[in-house]
């Protein structure tokens, strides 16, 4: 037998939605799981790692994040520095809370695929990236109009404002060619829609008008994607636009429905029956009481739910806001391991990657997290940390310090 193996030793491991307890041996070869065992094969000359007083779970997941410095990287000058040595204290961070792989929802167009690149070459350390490049929105619309309005020359490389339907392919068969993991469409900001439609926000006290994504343009560029077999995932805000998006074809939502209780329980069918994943983000929106509501219908409903936070440089929580994120699904009324599967197998599913990450089975990417304790009793075990691997490699390793203290939620959770 060729190749390097790895042997994880494990007592406890999360699989498929449950803790399963009882001698487990992860066998790990170049970077994926081989096979598991009851008891301990004989492969000559193995390293052994002993989990057996932890739980091992799947890689974390974090579906939609922002990694870029959108307030500093105003030029060609401060983006090169902030790819050279900006950006490695986010990927870190990641990594040291025990998440694996994030998906950018809207980063520099040709340098998130480049930091994409590196990761997967093994020239920079972080969590494997995925990237749509920038989210196609309409002129003037979110977040060009708003988020990114004080920084234009930023807004130019992650955003793609278009008001045609070729137009719209036009970019999406531009992305396309630079192997983006998928495409993301904004139709509409951060708040509810009102005609004309003015931007509200506790960030942005000043109301001003933006626009949203005209529906013959979304339908073109969903199309477009579908054609280049790329997945589709679509910012709302309002259930009659989530269910717009739904109709034109999206694959994923992204916040879904925020800040109002869900009134049609057909679309919580819809997206059940059509298999559309919701990350509903409850972090950055301060897990609003009716946020937190709708995403205990959805679970109820059988609509597959994601771990994704929107984090981004306004909030600057890296690592921590995913497992802030857990919590709040859990205060929305899912048991730990129901959350810990949306940060697991739900977030591989929304993300288009369930063949080859979310879960610890054969065949899948040796990406594992050991933790001091059992999450599903005790959700707080994931602030405790023992090791990270991510393709069969130990990128994290606190067992010198297993066992100390680990910080708290973050203040705006309370």
């Amino acid at each position: 037998m060729r190749g390097h193996y790895l042997i994880v030793a494990a007592e406890s491991t999360f699989r498929d939605g449950e803790i399963v307890r009882g001698p487990q041996y992860i066998v790990v070869r170049d970077g994926r799981i081989a096979a598991i065992h009851a008891e301990r094969p004989s492969i000559e000359g193995t390293e052994t790692l002993d989990a057996s007083a932890a739980t091992v779970l799947p890689g974390l997941i974090d579906a939609h994040v922002h990694l870029f410095d959108f307030k500093g990287v105003t030029d060609a000058a401060t983006m090169a520095e902030f790819v050279a040595t900006g950006i490695q204290a986010r990927l870190h961070a990641f990594l040291a809370h025990g998440i694996t792989t994030v998906k950018s929802c809207g980063d520099a167009e040709d340098e998130v695929l480049i930091i994409r690149d590196l990761i997967e070459a093994g020239k920079l350390l972080g969590p494997r990236v995925l990237a749509v490049g920038p989210g196609l929105t309409a002129p003037r619309g979110h977040p060009a109009a708003s988020v990114y309005a004080a920084n234009p020359w930023y807004s130019a490389l992650a955003t793609a404002e278009v008001d045609e339907p070729e137009a719209a392919r036009d970019v999406v068969r531009r992305l396309a060619e630079k192997r983006v993991d998928g495409i993301k469409l904004l139709y509409q900001g951060g708040c509810s829609h009102e005609e004309p439609y003015f931007f509200k926000s506790a960030m942005f006290p000043a109301q001003f008008r933006i626009f949203r994504l005209n529906e013959t343009v979304m339908r073109s560029a969903i199309e477009e994607a579908h054609r280049w077999n790329l997945s589709v995932t679509v910012h709302t805000h309002e259930e009659d636009r989530a269910r717009t998006a739904v109709d034109c074809g999206a694959n994923a939502l992204e916040h879904g429905i925020l800040r109002v209780p869900i009134a049609d329980d057909g679309l919580i069918g819809l997206l059940r029956d059509r298999a559309v994943t919701v990350a509903p983000t409850l972090t950055i929106g301060r897990c609003h009481p009716d946020s937190l509501g709708n995403v205990r219908r959805l679970h109820e409903g059988g609509v597959g739910l994601a771990l994704g936070t929107d984090l981004n440089q306004m909030f600057n929580d890296w690592g921590r806001c995913s497992i802030d994120e857990i919590e709040a699904m859990i205060r929305a009324g899912l048991t730990p391991a129901q959350a810990l599967a949306a940060a697991t197998a739900g977030a591989a599913r929304h993300i288009g990657r369930n063949d080859d990450l979310g879960s610890i089975a054969p065949g899948k990417r040796a990406d594992l997290v050991v933790v001091d304790g059992n999450p599903v009793q005790d959700i707080g075990a994931l602030r405790r940390i023992v090791l990270v691997i991510k393709n069969g490699e130990i990128v994290i390793d606190n067992r010198a310090t297993a066992h100390a203290a680990a910080p708290g939620p973050r203040e705006r959770m309370n």
